[in-house]
């Protein structure tokens, strides 16, 4: 499939109003023409690593209390607050919104749980509702049969170095098993630091994604 047929599929299936900015995950090698082809058409290729960890039942330990895990509503003033403070501070209001619609494209093909990590001087308030202003932390476990699919860790700058990304995975982990999956997955930048991160705690490179 070449980069004219990959753009058109892409543009038909990502056809809803209001989803301008576009994705395309190659689960293979490209060749240097559909390369040249995607480039020319606007897109940026970055070469990405799928990284594997099998799961077992050794995996399964409580869930710290500082997880939460939260519906969709929830999520997204969140995750749209990451994508303008932490992975595109250059983007328009209108960018974001489309950034953060593409999540429902995820929830009608899967099962999406998304958790948090809750400021702990919020947790020591039992009393107050929680909100998007409380978390410091999330991540997206999409499972589908045997397999699972980390997806979205971050921890806002203020708050790194406690730790809580190592929580997040934890608990994803212990999700994912939990759910019956005998694998999970996530895909890394091929020339950033996170596949090192997730290296140690336990993460297989399986090659280009």
């Amino acid at each position: 499939v070449g980069a004219e047929r990959l753009i058109s599929m892409t543009d038909e299936l990502l056809s809803t109003p209001g989803l301008d900015h576009r994705y395309i995950m190659a689960m293979c090698e490209l060749s240097p023409e559909t390369i040249e082809g995607l480039t020319a058409a606007g897109y940026t290729c970055e070469p990405e690593l799928q990284m594997v960890r099998p799961l077992t039942d050794d995996d399964v330990r409580p869930i710290n209390p500082l997880v939460h895990f939260v519906d969709e509503p929830t999520i997204r003033p969140f995750n749209a607050q990451m994508w303008r403070d932490e992975w595109l501070p250059t983007a328009s209001e209108e960018t974001i919104a489309e950034l953060v619609g593409r999540r429902a494209t995820y929830t009608r093909s899967t099962e999406l749980i998304s958790m948090v990590v809750v400021d702990p001087a919020t947790e020591s308030s039992p009393a107050r509702v929680l909100t998007s202003a409380d978390f410091v932390a999330c991540c997206d476990v999409a499972v589908r049969d045997w397999a699972a699919e980390i997806d979205g860790v971050a921890t806002v700058a203020a708050h790194r170095g406690n730790g809580y990304g190592d929580l997040l995975i934890d608990s994803a982990l212990t999700t994912a098993r939990e759910h019956g999956c005998e694998f999970i997955v996530l895909t890394a930048l091929a020339t950033d630091w996170p596949q090192y991160w997730y290296a140690r705690r336990g993460f297989l490179n399986n090659g280009p994604a």
